[in-house]
């Protein structure tokens, strides 16, 4: 992390900034942020390790949890795509 800015390294879709022990990531409602403040910035920079350089948001809770809501989200969007479809089909019928 030395040489390269945070921002380079960060993967986790829900990342949005960070400043001194503030971290920034995407809320779970919609158009919110959650700031996580840590102890010191090395706990900060733990975490992020371990969590935000991955592209699955690491054991990170939050991540997890807005992977679960958009997986949620998309399953009721296919299923209502496919009702829709079925109820067309029967209509035509």
């Amino acid at each position: 992390m030395a040489n390269k800015p945070v921002e380079a390294l960060i993967r986790c879709p829900f990342y949005k900034e960070e400043k001194g022990t503030l971290l920034a990531c995407e809320g779970y409602e919609p158009s919110t942020c959650m700031i996580t403040r840590f102890p010191d910035a090395a706990a900060k920079r733990g975490h992020l390790r371990q969590n935000c350089f991955f592209e699955n948001g690491g054991g990170c809770f939050l991540a997890r949890s807005l992977f679960e809501k958009y997986e949620a989200q998309e399953r009721a969007e296919t299923l209502a795509r496919q009702e829709a479809l079925r109820a067309r089909r029967d209509a035509e019928h």
